[in-house]
């Protein structure tokens, strides 16, 4: 590896290291209405929406201002909205994932070879919209076809998932697509590097 390709990467990886050091949450920490809000403002202060933060899907009970900002929510409102956009599963994924495929006029066979994915299993996917299959496939799909990170939001969101902040993969994920990497090699690095699976390393369904 040369010294410029080398200085790249660990910058690459300083900056990833920032980010999980920023975002993550344990699993195990129960987070409180308070701390999610407090968070979710954070994020809008970013440019992020709390719809792109959980998933891309719309939230109730959030209560804005005369200006139209973000103001705390009545407690059963807020979760109610938290508990609707984590689980909620949209029909379609199927029919969403060939649209984008034909939207960014790519050939089926490289979508799902550079995603390891089985054309077997690319074949069920296919031809049954109410077929689900792992969150991982659904990421695999995302990076091959070089999703940014709303496409990506719709399609996990269209098999019933969301990229988490408690979820090392999830997060180092969505850096890369944040940062417009694509490179697998690259991804399953830095999943590795953090104990993580890579991408393609299980069997997938």
């Amino acid at each position: 590896m040369s010294e410029e390709r080398k200085e790249i990467d660990e910058k690459f990886f300083e900056e990833l290291d920032k980010y999980i050091k920023r975002w993550y949450r344990e699993p195990e920490r129960t987070r409180t209405r308070i701390d999610i809000f407090h968070r979710t403002k954070e994020r809008e202060r970013e440019g992020r929406t709390l719809s792109n933060w959980i998933g891309g899907s719309e939230l109730t009970g959030f209560i804005t201002d005369d200006m139209g900002r973000l103001t705390e929510p009545s407690e059963e409102a807020f979760w109610k909205g938290i508990d609707d956009a984590v689980n909620k599963k949209e029909k379609g994924f199927s029919r969403y994932l060939i649209q984008l495929i034909e939207e960014k006029h790519l050939k089926e066979t490289d979508v799902y070879k550079n995603a390891f994915i089985d054309r077997r299993l690319f074949s069920k996917i296919r031809s049954d919209d109410d077929y689900t299959p792992k969150k991982i496939t659904v990421i695999a799909f995302a990076i091959s076809m070089q999703l940014n990170i709303e496409e990506t939001n719709t399609l996990l969101r269209k098999a019933g998932y969301a990229l988490q902040d408690s979820d090392l993969t999830d997060l180092i994920v969505r850096y890369c697509i944040l940062e417009g990497v694509y490179d697998f090699y690259r991804i399953n690095e830095a999943l590795k590097r953090k104990g993580e699976k890579a991408i393609g390393e299980d069997k997938y369904n």
